[in-house]
């Protein structure tokens, strides 16, 4: 089986480039980061420090 990718290491969680890109397409479509991080399996600390990596901004609510 092929290996993914990994784009990054953030709090302990190797990112793939499919979780970058659906963590870019959750913040353009103002999911929040409580609901991605349980999408994502992820704690919400760990959403919050990838998306300061990828200079991407939760909208305003």
């Amino acid at each position: 089986m092929a290996r993914s990718a990994r784009t990054a290491v953030t709090s302990g969680h190797a990112w793939s480039e499919e979780e970058d890109q659906e963590l870019r397409d959750g913040v353009e479509a103002e999911i929040s980061i409580e609901e991605l991080a349980e999408h994502l399996e992820l704690a919400p600390d760990v959403i919050t420090a990838r998306m300061n990596q990828l200079e991407l901004v939760e909208a305003a609510e």
